[in-house]
């Protein structure tokens, strides 16, 4: 996860987007459940900010309509995550 922030935040969402979804199934093995795990929602939004940064909006949607659900499930829906992939979601329309 550490690796996708860092490239993401040095303008390589490819690279981003390559490390989160090596990270993803690390992090859903673990998890409790699918949708329950704020770490698989954090992963999940890292993963949602490369791909909106490569300008494939259907498919972050898609990505942060998860997150979202991992993220209220996880951490509670007023958590500082949950609300920051509840914005990015509604910046998306």
């Amino acid at each position: 996860m550490l690796a996708a922030e860092l490239v993401l935040r040095q303008s390589q969402p490819e690279a981003a987007e390559r490390y989160a979804r090596d990270a993803l199934p690390l992090a859903e093995a673990i998890a409790r459940g699918p949708d329950t795990s704020a770490e698989v929602g954090e992963m999940l939004l890292l993963l949602a900010k490369a791909e909106l940064a490569q300008h494939r909006t259907p498919e972050a949607r898609v990505t942060i309509e998860r997150a979202l659900r991992c993220l209220s499930n996880g951490y509670g829906a007023n958590f500082a995550t949950t609300l920051e992939a509840r914005e990015l979601l509604r910046a998306q329309g």
